[in-house]
């Protein structure tokens, strides 16, 4: 079936969105398969699956959780009239449940700062919304992150959240509130991206009036570091590169690592049956079990 798209306009580039299950998580596991396949032809093929999870991970931190991918056309360079017509210094729109840090964003009663809860709506819209509800859905969150001048990227269920890498496409200064969260390799993060403790979540007004003058220059870096490393012409190509390291430099047992680490998954009874869901969904797509 053919995708459905639709388009936010905004004065820095059109956001196509694409609902339904297109989340980068689901695009990179098709070129890891794709890298795997293509390895095992060259090597011994004795690359295993959990290489193919930790270059997944490795790529997005934590993204099965996050909202449907932002797939933006190139967005030109965003200019000092453009900077000062946003209505918003920052803005997030997305479930306060997630995670405690998430509720501290919501303290803030300022016009210049958009916060919008969605945990009431969002499972309901995302999996049984009509196509009218969806479309509202994320034309919303998509101009949210386009009238701000930083995008606010807090940790949700996982250290991470695949706001950051939609933020980075749109061309948006990047607010990472995560105590967990491990930065990729290689992404010169510091040239656009705020790093704020979890317990300093009261902090960030003032420190986002104080780089506001830079908004404009961090978000063209965003965008250009995007293009590096996560564009669709070049993640093949990165993918790739991560097996053949991983591969390199993989240990023995990692079976049994794997196994000693799924203590954390049985320490939950919560996790454990998002767990079991997650692999019952892999085994009706794919006939086998992934463990």
């Amino acid at each position: 079936m053919q995708q459905r798209t639709s388009f936010c306009s905004s004065p820095w580039g059109p956001a196509e969105i694409l609902p339904n299950g297109s989340a980068p998580i689901r695009c990179i596991a098709n070129i890891l398969r794709s890298a795997f396949s293509l390895i095992q032809q060259t090597t011994s093929g004795l690359f295993c699956a959990e290489y193919m999870r930790r270059c997944i991970r490795k790529i997005m931190q934590q993204s099965t959780h996050g909202p449907a991918f932002i797939s933006c056309r190139k967005i030109p360079l965003l200019t000092t009239a453009h900077l000062l017509a946003r209505e918003s210094i920052w803005a997030f729109v997305g479930s306060s449940n997630t995670h405690p840090v998430r509720e501290g964003l919501f303290q803030f009663n300022r016009p210049d700062i958009l916060v919008l809860d969605s945990s009431n709506e969002s499972y309901r819209i995302r999996y049984h919304g009509t196509p009218a509800e969806k479309e509202e859905f994320w034309q919303r969150y998509a101009n949210s992150i386009a009238d701000a001048s930083f995008s606010l990227c807090p940790r949700g269920r996982g250290p991470g959240s695949i706001r950051l890498y939609e933020s980075m496409k749109m061309g948006r200064a990047c607010v990472v509130i995560s105590d967990d969260w491990v930065p990729n390799e290689g992404v010169d993060w510091d040239s656009f991206a705020v790093f704020v403790p979890e317990k300093d979540v009261a902090g960030i007004p003032a420190l986002l009036e104080q780089l506001r003058p830079r908004a404009k220059e961090m978000g063209e870096r965003a965008r250009a570091e995007w293009e590096k490393w996560f564009a669709e012409d070049v993640r093949f190509h990165q993918v790739a590169e991560l097996c053949l390291d991983m591969q390199m430099h993989r240990k023995t047992y990692g079976k049994l690592h794997r196994m000693y680490h799924l203590r954390h998954v049985v320490a939950s009874r919560s996790d454990f049956w998002r767990y079991m869901i997650s692999k019952k969904r892999l085994y009706k797509e794919h006939r086998r079990i992934f463990w």
